[in-house]
């Protein structure tokens, strides 16, 4: 049975991150609002994507799995229970988690003046406008 399981960054980081490569192969998919610095308009891809995997991910909780990265770095054991559990996979997990470097991300993210219209959409998929 196949399952999608998406990992989402906070925004901000992905607004200011190097690497464009998502929204420079598919942001011309998306009406963007051209008037916006950059930063803001990469955002507004992010919550335009996001936005459509969790509207899919509500109507087919079974099969699509949302993920924060920051919730994975600040709970790495109660996030992978939930996703085994979700899988139904019986493992022990405290191996793998401690094979793993889980990086603090917080320190990455930029300040970002957000307009209102956008906001709305980014607490939606659980992330803070400030």
């Amino acid at each position: 049975r196949l399952r999608y399981i998406h990992l989402i960054r906070d925004g901000r980081y992905m607004a200011f991150s190097a690497n464009q490569q998502q929204y420079k192969n598919w942001g011309h998919l998306y009406e963007l609002d051209s008037g916006l610095a950059v930063p803001l308009q990469r955002l507004h891809f992010w919550v335009k994507v996001n936005m459509q995997i969790k509207e899919l991910a509500d109507e087919m909780p079974d099969k699509i799995r949302i993920i924060q990265y920051e919730e994975l770095l600040s709970r790495p054991e109660e996030v992978m229970d939930s996703l085994f559990k979700w899988l139904k996979w019986e493992v022990d997990h405290t191996a793998l988690l401690e094979s793993v470097n889980l990086e603090d991300s917080k320190s990455h993210t930029k300040a970002i003046d957000i307009p209102e219209v956008l906001c709305a959409d980014i607490q939606r998929l659980g992330y803070s406008c400030n």
